[in-house]
């Protein structure tokens, strides 16, 4: 009798098991299915919003690819990089690395080439390369190799005596001019240093443009801060070169007719502000608007109060910096993007690199996704905007800039008579015959500090 309840009782654990086990396996396969027709049938994104790139196309099958291999290399990463629902499984890894565990000193250092560095490249693209800038549709995309490695520090790793990742020019002779990304809290800001002779003669540049445009051209240089200037601890300084050292240096080294416009201390007075981005490369417009203040003033154009200005405010913008980092506490605190707008009367006229008539609208300011926000000002950086206003003061100004003058044009609009907005990264003609062209009264090099000290191509277009 005991010994058959025994058997009873086996045979029940039995099938208790081996029902354990069909549901393990159902629920597996019911997993393993779903996510086959999620992956199957799910669309797959042709660009990530939050990593502000395109993701990767499916490759064209060609005879020499499919036997290099190249073609299923191309396919495998096709399927890696377009997974439907790409960004939302972003954020929620995001948020589980969180939990993980602490950031020692709330700080963490990651390697590579930031976005400033990268931009201060002097390479443009070719005319069979070159980017297609009559769509009004902006872009703000970071290459998708530029995604940094890591490594979290504590501020003793900090406090050597030499600030590391110091530049050098590569193999090509390309120069940049800091890399690292220091992420403290919610604030991400990238490492500057900067060379002598790049800044020696970037100075000496400005100056042959006032020799060859004459004493009838006020010829004005300012050089722009970037965010490790206002924000970085002072454990964590000596990994940098205070930006204001090469602003000085450039100030020193310009000749007496060359107005040096030096918005370092206006900036420094308002940096509890949002004068930057915190998680973007960029200062904000706020931060434009006060160093386009010290500009007008030493210029003695009129410039209104901000208040004048349509003022609008978007939520949830995520910048360059995440995109480079890929840090998850910046994606999980992203930032409001305050846009103002002038609003006086003005039209806008777009031309490509070399100087052919875009139809673009008349517009100043372009409609995108929040997270490219910042190129929605001209709707980028290739083109060349020229401006007519409702001012009438006789004053033109022609802007030769990197993307943080971009930030500057809607303060500009109340101040000159015509502004003309060139990229120097990309601009095809020359510089001198232009300016006489347009009759400017003004000239502004308004680069940030990474593209003046770090490559640019101000020389270049004076003489090509």
């Amino acid at each position: 009798m005991r010994r058959n309840r025994i058997q009873k009782r086996y045979k029940q654990r039995v099938n208790l098991v081996l029902r354990m086990h069909f549901v393990n396996v159902a629920v597996l396969l019911l997993l393993f299915v779903g996510i086959t027709l999620f992956l199957l049938v799910g669309k797959r994104p042709t660009e990530s919003l939050i990593e502000k790139r395109k993701l990767a196309a499916f490759p064209k099958l060609t005879v020499s690819s499919l036997f290099s291999g190249e073609f299923t290399d191309g396919v495998s990463d096709y399927f890696d990089d377009t997974v439907p629902g790409r960004d939302i499984f972003k954020k929620w890894t995001s948020a589980l690395l969180l939990l993980r565990g602490f950031r020692q000193d709330d700080v963490v250092i990651y390697g590579g080439t930031g976005p400033q560095a990268q931009e201060a490249e002097t390479a443009r693209p070719s005319s069979s390369e070159g980017t297609d800038v009559s769509s009004a549709a902006p872009s703000s995309a970071p290459s998708s190799e530029s995604t940094s490695s890591e490594s979290t520090v504590s501020s003793e790793s900090s406090s050597s005596s030499e600030p590391q990742n110091t530049p050098a020019p590569d193999a090509n002779g390309k120069f940049e001019a800091g890399g690292s990304i220091l992420v403290v809290g919610d604030r991400a800001m990238e490492m500057f240093f900067g060379l002598d002779d790049v800044t020696e003669n970037y100075a000496k540049t400005i100056n042959a443009y006032q020799a060859d445009l004459g004493d009838s051209v006020n010829v004005y240089e300012m050089t722009i801060p970037v965010s490790v200037a206002y924000y970085i601890p002072g454990n964590y300084a000596n990994m940098t070169i205070d930006p204001k050292v090469r602003i000085d240096q450039i100030g020193g080294l310009l000749d007496d007719n060359v107005h040096h416009v030096d918005i370092y201390g206006t900036l420094a007075e308002h940096k509890d502000e949002d004068i930057y981005f915190r998680t973007d490369h960029h200062w904000t417009l706020l931060g434009a608007y006060y160093g386009a203040s010290v500009f007008a003033q030493q210029a003695g154009v009129p410039f209104p109060d901000l208040s004048s200005y349509d003022k609008e405010v978007s939520e949830g913008y995520v910048g360059t910096m995440y995109a480079f980092t890929q840090d998850p506490v910046l994606l999980n605190h992203p930032e409001d993007f305050v846009m103002y707008k002038p609003q006086n009367t003005y039209s806008v006229k777009y031309y490509s690199p070399s100087y052919e008539e875009l139809d673009r609208g008349n517009t100043l300011f372009f409609d995108t996704d929040v997270s490219n926000l910042y190129a929605s000002i001209m709707g980028g950086d290739e083109v060349i905007t020229e401006i007519q206003t409702d001012v009438k003061n006789g004053r033109k100004l022609v802007m030769f800039k990197d993307s943080f003058g971009n930030a500057m044009v809607p303060f500009l609009l109340n101040s000159f008579e015509e502004v003309c907005v060139v990229d120097m990264r990309y601009f095809e003609r020359n510089a001198i015959d232009y300016i006489q062209e347009k009759g400017a009264t003004d000239v502004l090099f308004a680069d940030c500090v990474f593209t003046a000290c770090g490559g640019n191509r101000a020389e270049e277009i004076r003489t090509q």
